[in-house]
């Protein structure tokens, strides 16, 4: 039994001297740290690129803010020329592509969706545009009027040669219509 316990204290075919564990763990303990270094300097960078990056972004918006807002507003404050004689809305813009879809609400409810393209047939640009809408019977008579401002003073203006597209819906039209595409023209631009 003696002989057992020293055969098992005892490494099989080399000496303790020969092995050296104790280096080997020395050297395989110092490379994980050595590794570590690169990867902890590789954060840093990763942190100070994004926050460079993020304030030449910054810096980029406010630049093009300033360059662009001033004469955005300026064409805003700029005072407007309503023009509501419809010989000269005629030869300054057309209106093209007239039609009606259906959809519903969320109600359940039919809504009427006119579409139209206004296109800028004039030297300056149009800055504001409104049409009013005729909806007809079933023997052309008018049954119901409506107008709207199609283009806006605070929108970017329609330059000239440029169309634009608009919508205009509806909910509950008289019952007496004749579900064709209402007679559209404009009745006032600005300029």
């Amino acid at each position: 039994m003696h002989e057992r316990s020293e055969r098992s204290a005892k490494p099989k075919g080399r000496s303790r001297k020969q092995c050296k564990p104790d280096a080997k763990r020395k050297r395989d303990s110092a490379q994980p740290q050595a590794r570590a270094q690169p990867l902890k300097n590789m954060g840093e960078h990763r942190t100070t690129i994004v926050i460079v990056a993020s304030l030449v972004l910054l810096a980029g918006f406010a630049l093009a803010w300033v360059l662009v807002g001033p004469t955005h507003d300026q064409v805003a404050a700029a005072p407007l020329v309503e023009i509501a004689d419809p010989a000269v809305i005629q030869t300054n813009t057309q209106l093209t592509h007239l039609s009606i879809a259906t959809s519903e609400n969320f109600a359940r409810q039919k809504i009427f969706v006119i579409s139209a393209y206004l296109k800028n047939a004039s030297d300056k640009p149009i800055r504001m545009a409104e049409v009013k809408m005729t909806f007809t019977d079933y023997d052309g008579k008018p049954i119901h009027e409506y107008t709207q401002k199609i283009l806006e003073r605070n929108q970017k203006p329609l330059g000239p040669g440029m169309e634009f597209r608009f919508e205009v819906r509806q909910e509950n039209l008289p019952r007496g219509w004749n579900y064709r595409v209402p007679m559209t023209e404009i009745t006032k631009v600005g300029f």
